[in-house]
């Protein structure tokens, strides 16, 4: 992804060592990120950020595809 986000031009954002939810759900919505690749570990922790707090990710954020790799995502 790094390649070919730099062949489109495209903003890479990358999130460093700080991988919890509130810290990725600031930088997703700082930097106005559309588009992200995570874990399934890293997505249920964005998710848990946003039920724990009731922040409305619809009006806070830009993000329209999400990709979840490196293993199956758990149903719920």
């Amino acid at each position: 992804m790094p390649y070919g986000s730099a062949l489109c031009g495209a903003k890479l954002v990358m999130p460093g060592p700080n991988l919890d939810g509130q810290s990725l759900y600031d930088l997703a919505r700082d930097e106005g990120c559309t588009f992200s690749l995570g874990v399934p570990t890293v997505w249920l922790g964005f998710l848990d950020h946003i039920e724990k707090t009731g922040v409305d990710p619809k009006a806070d954020l830009k993000l329209k595809r999400l990709v979840v790799g490196g293993s199956a995502a758990p149903r719920t």
